[in-house]
């Protein structure tokens, strides 16, 4: 009797253990249940939740979670059963043990078996959601696209001979359309995000394209045909311009004139784009692409079947090629927008970027509107904004006579109210601008003499502010741009010739006395640069400013000279191993460097200019002994320890280059164990060569032009002007 009170007991505890894995299995149960069905939400919500990136795993934490509950108490069953056998070890057998704790085992191995076959329901059950979810989004996007022909076109394009894939492009016509109809950003590239390639990840098929597009391209077309043409960006623009409404009535149109050469095609298309979906149609007239003899297949039939289904664009292809300066003007002969806008086919608008340009000139048809210029990595086509309290100004360098980008001076600066303010810039980087089309008739265009490119940004600059216009960078208005480390078109032998060329008839028209700052560079080696008289001509009707002007007006920290200067090669009057030596300074990584090195009769790092202050500069750096070390560093002025770059020289008498601060020579120095000469500054000895320095003559930068330079036209130049909006 008491065998079988026994044996009944031992079912019992048994019974009860194994409620608790039972429990969780219920568990289990339900949480498959909740997501396999029953639940109200429609199955387009449910599909948004479950596409989500962090829910794509949700069924294997689920089962993960089951499977250790399940282990642990597994595990305190056997704890159980171990401590029973313990107690009552005089009425139990280890066989018995066995067989209970083999009972167990093969119970939980048959509840896992269905688990998993419900695991797997489970999948099959998500991705049906998945489908569902994308098939409603795809007809949403197909009705309303549908239901409203008249502001937007659907077109699908097959580049998969450019991109190995097939996209369905979605054009919306304004700011607002393509906010509320494209998906949800998840691509590549989305929202101005950068697109790395693993080079190690690629097949040599995609290998040879990656390679192949850097080549062509100098930049990375690989990326860019990951992202889609119509790519979101964020609003960069600062909260004073985000604020701002204008009145579309009262602003001119555009004709925006892009010209192309052997443009990617993906990188076309989403200039293309950007332009026409953030652009309100009300003030995008026309855009119209000038092709400069393009050769690639894709430019050819396939973009013409592209933007026949666009609208709004007209494509003109040149019967040769004829260069930036020469495609703009053709563009320009046929536009009919009351401006024009000049862009570059490497570029992405963002939201709002034209109605600020608009509205300057609408507010003095003699502005120049430039838009705020971000950069597109050439590597892989993030858009990098610069904060607008890091704001850069255009100038130009006066030893290449090439545009650059300066830090925005502190006299204009401290007269800005706001980050929105318009802010004058000396030149324009010349790629991207707008312009009311008729004072760019008057201005004179472009000058057709010039070949190509190069030198046209500075001419047009020089021209704006000497005859009355203003140039102004928006702040309000940013597009991004590719920059590009090297230029991937190839204009045969002489290419550097044609830059030379142009910049000398820019430089022969507009900046008298001061052009030979610039010739002195190449010893004025001039060569041929053309019939410049119809522009001298204009230069005079148009009733121009003198480029002193400039410099005093719009431009004073180039004006570091005075009236007169001494620009070219410092040549030392002791000879070392029979040559010449000249002074010689270079910028490297780790800052500027000077020294004597034989003279070479090129210009380039050996061209000085010792101002009419007693400064020895080499472009932006001056030669600076504190009577420890002879350096190069940045001009400091006429004060404090400009006092330290302030150098006198003779040409007459011992011919010596003397440092007032320490009273001491610029000195040629050198000894047989040295395998060159070095320069050192010494007390000052009389008649000795190793003192005695030739430098050129003395240039005369007054104003010299009295045929040309005239009073010039009235116009206030300096102040920013706040753009006249409707609040």
């Amino acid at each position: 009797m008491s065998l079988v009170v026994w044996s009944l007991r031992r079912l019992v505890n048994y019974r009860v253990l194994l409620l608790i894995p039972l429990l969780w299995f219920a568990v289990a149960l339900f949480l498959i249940g909740s997501h396999n069905g029953g639940s109200d939400q429609p199955v387009e919500d449910r599909g948004d939740r479950l596409l989500d990136g962090s829910k794509d795993d949700v069924d294997d934490s689920v089962l993960g979670s089951i499977r250790e509950a399940i282990r642990l108490d597994k595990e305190r069953v056997r704890a159980e059963l171990w401590n029973a056998d313990s107690a009552d070890k005089s009425r139990s057998t280890k066989k018995s043990r066995d067989d209970v704790a083999s009972a167990i085992d093969a119970d939980i191995r048959n509840r896992m078996a269905k688990l998993k076959r419900k695991n797997e329901q489970f999948r099959q059950r998500l991705a049906d959601l998945r489908k569902a979810a994308t098939e409603t989004t795809t007809a949403e996007e197909t009705t309303t696209t549908t239901a409203k022909t008249t502001t937007g076109t659907t077109k699908t394009s097959s580049v998969t001979a450019k991109t190995s894939k097939t996209s369905t492009e979605t054009t919306p016509t304004t700011t607002q359309q393509v906010t509320s109809k494209l998906p949800t950003p998840t691509g590549p590239g989305e929202l101005g995000a950068s697109v790395v390639v693993n080079k190690q990840l690629l097949d040599q098929r995609q290998l040879e394209r990656f390679e192949r597009g850097w080549k062509e391209n100098a930049f990375n077309e690989y990326a860019s045909e990951l992202i889609s043409v119509q790519r979101r960006l964020q609003d960069y623009r600062p909260k004073d311009c985000r604020n701002r409404k204008y009145s579309i009535e009262q602003l001119p149109n555009t004709s925006v004139i892009m010209c192309m050469h052997n443009e990617a095609w993906s990188v076309l298309l989403r200039s293309i784009h950007s332009v026409l979906d953030r652009a309100p149609p009300a003030l995008l007239h026309e855009i119209i692409l000038v092709d400069d003899f393009s050769n690639r297949p894709h430019l050819g039939r396939p973009l013409e079947d592209y933007l026949a289904k666009l609208g709004r664009v007209r494509l003109l292809r040149n019967k040769k090629r004829e260069g930036l300066i020469r495609s703009r003007l053709v563009g320009a002969s046929v536009a009919t927008g009351q401006t024009l806008t000049f862009l570059d086919s490497h570029i992405e608008c963002t939201d709002g970027w034209l109605e600020p340009l608009l509205q300057r000139i609408r507010d003095d048809r003699r502005n120049v509107a430039v838009p705020y210029i971000d950069v597109i990595n050439e590597d892989n086509f993030g858009f990098f904004h610069v904060a607008n309290e890091r704001m850069v100004v255009g100038g130009f360098r006066w030893n290449t006579m090439s545009f650059s980008w300066q830090s925005m001076p502190q006299r204009i600066r401290q007269n800005l109210s706001s980050l929105a303010q318009p802010v004058p810039t000396p030149t324009m980087a010349g790629g991207l601008f707008t312009i009311d089309r008729s004072y760019f008739d008057e201005l004179g265009r472009y000058d057709e003499g010039m070949e190509i490119w190069g030198a046209e940004n500075l001419e047009i600059s020089f021209r704006i502010w000497m005859c009355g216009g203003r140039i102004e960078i928006l702040p309000c208005s940013i597009i991004g741009h590719v920059f590009r480390t090297r230029s991937p078109y190839s204009w045969g032998e002489g290419s550097g010739d044609v830059l030379k060329r142009n910049t000398i008839r820019m430089a022969e028209v507009w900046m008298d006395n001061f052009k030979h700052i610039y010739y002195r560079q190449f010893n004025n080696l001039l060569g041929d640069y053309g019939d410049v008289s119809d522009r001298l001509a204009l230069r005079k009707r148009l009733n121009c400013h003198s480029f002193r002007w400039y410099l005093e007006h719009v431009y004073p920290e180039q004006l570091r000279w005075g009236n007169s200067t001494r620009i070219g090669v410092i040549q030392s009057f002791r000879l070392v191993g029979g040559d010449a030596w000249c002074l010689d300074g270079i910028r490297r990584q780790g800052g500027a460097e000077v020294s004597l090195q034989r003279c070479h009769n090129k210009g380039g790092n050996q061209v000085w200019t010792l101002s009419e202050h007693g400064e020895l500069i080499r472009e932006t750096d001056c030669l600076h002994y504190n009577g420890r070390a002879l350096t190069l560093v940045a001009c400091q002025g006429y004060g404090g320890y400009g006092k330290y770059q302030s150098w006198r020289y003779e040409d007459t008498g011992d011919r010596q280059i003397y440092h007032p601060a320490t009273g001491q020579c610029l000195t040629l120095r050198h000894t047989a164990a040295m395998s060159q000469p070095g320069l050192s500054v010494e007390s000052c000895r009389e008649r000795d060569q190793s003192q005695a320095w030739r430098l050129p003559e003395v240039l005369d930068l007054s104003d010299s032009s009295p045929d040309l330079s005239t009073d010039g036209p009235a116009r206030a130049v300096l102040e920013p002007l706040m753009p006249n909006v409707v609040e």
